[in-house]
């Protein structure tokens, strides 16, 4: 895999010298190649949490991102670790960062539920999360 990259980074900065559009493409599709789907951010603490006055001192359910949470869907993030719009995927399952908290900081996370109950139930679990690289997402366009 190191020599896939070094070996792209050469045509990269042989490309830049010779100003080649074949030596640049060639750059591109071996980088692109090499770039893995995931990337393992690691062992996250998360928290269940809901939009109910308790979790979030209001009600309205409205993200940072200004959009409606949804569970199975939103986790509220340090933007300051992972950028909001950021894709996840924590057990298997893809959640969107679309909303922030005031004790998320670092290598912490916060699960969107519908109800009170499920984020105490949820509690609080240490969970592997990886970040989706978009740039390999098939849209089936």
């Amino acid at each position: 895999m190191i020599d896939k990259i070094l070996e792209a980074f050469i045509i990269i900065l042989l490309a830049t010298q010779t100003d080649t559009k074949a030596d640049i493409d060639e750059a591109i599709a071996i980088e692109e190649e090499t770039e893995p789907d995931l990337y393992y951010l690691g062992i996250y603490t998360c928290y269940g949490y809901c939009s109910c006055k308790k979790c979030c001192n209001k009600s309205d359910g409205i993200t940072a991102t200004g959009v409606k949470a949804r569970s199975k869907h939103t986790v509220a993030v340090d933007p300051e670790i992972i950028p909001l719009g950021s894709m996840l995927v924590i057990d298997d399952k893809v959640y969107i960062a679309e909303d922030v908290g005031g004790s998320i900081k670092g290598c912490k996370l916060d699960i969107y539920f519908d109800s009170h109950d499920e984020a105490l139930k949820f509690g609080k679990q240490d969970k592997e999360v990886f970040l989706v690289n978009k740039r390999r997402i098939n849209y089936g366009l």
